[in-house]
């Protein structure tokens, strides 16, 4: 990852997952136990508003090969580079930051959309000369973004956690938040499929599962614990080791 900022001694982890799976509460948890930032992809408006944009222009109407190469992919990649500077400024000194998605969202997506495009035989729109010219090396196949590809000026988590839900609870939590879904949402929701697929184009990504149970994210952000602890990506420095114990000790689990 070449970035502006030294972020090497920055531990980054990311969450992944549906709305509505818990994505929030276990990366609050996270950021308790290990004493780590907390970073939110809608913190900052003015790029939420131009990741907005982009994909309403994207929805809104056909857009040409030559768009979605040359116009799409690029914005949306400036876009995540432009989040990583504000990133990177804002926790520069920070030893543990946590967000709540990533690149993989994104990533996930196209390469799902695009393997529809696929298997309807429409209109072969790959961005070849797009990913040609930004490395060589990639293998234009049946999907957007190769597997594990994060653009080079783009953060890439040391861990990124994908939470499971099962839909019936997650739809559940977003009408108990008052929300209403919108076009994609209702899809994840009636398209089984779908659904799958997402879940399963992440994990191409990196990506590490987390099954929730219902009334069950304490439970799952200490599993969460538990892997990081194990994982030779992630060096504890300053664990809030007394409240870790304490409810580890309430749930009844052992590291």
């Amino acid at each position: 990852m070449s970035l502006g900022i030294d972020m090497s001694n920055t531990i980054f982890i990311g969450f992944e997952g549906h709305d509505g799976t818990g994505k929030s509460t276990n990366q609050r948890n996270l950021a308790r136990w290990l004493n780590a930032e907390i970073y939110l992809s809608n913190e900052d408006s003015n790029i939420k508003g131009q990741r907005d944009a982009i994909y309403g222009r994207k929805s809104s109407s056909k857009q040409s090969m030559e768009w979605y190469e040359s116009n799409f992919l690029k914005e949306v990649e400036e876009i995540y580079e432009t989040e990583s500077k504000f990133i990177q400024s804002k926790f520069e000194n920070s030893e543990v930051v946590v967000m709540d998605r990533t690149w993989v969202s994104h990533a996930s997506e196209e390469n799902i959309l695009w393997s529809e495009k696929i298997s309807n035989k429409k209109k072969n729109i790959f961005p070849s000369k797009y990913f040609s010219e930004k490395n060589s090396s990639i293998d234009v196949g049946n999907e957007v973004y190769p597997a594990n590809f994060f653009p080079e000026n783009v953060i890439r988590p040391s861990v990124i956690f994908e939470i499971i839900l099962e839909e019936e609870l997650r739809v559940k939590r977003i009408f108990a938040r008052g929300e209403e879904l919108n076009k994609r949402e209702l899809r994840i929701q009636e398209d089984h499929e779908y659904r799958t697929s997402v879940e399963e184009q992440r994990m191409k990504f990196g990506l590490i599962p987390l099954r929730i149970r219902e009334r069950d994210e304490v439970t799952c952000s200490l599993r969460a614990v538990q892997i990081l602890l194990g994982s030779k990506n992630m060096i504890p420095r300053k664990i809030n080791n007394d409240l870790l114990t304490k409810e580890l000790n309430q749930q009844q689990i052992q590291l």
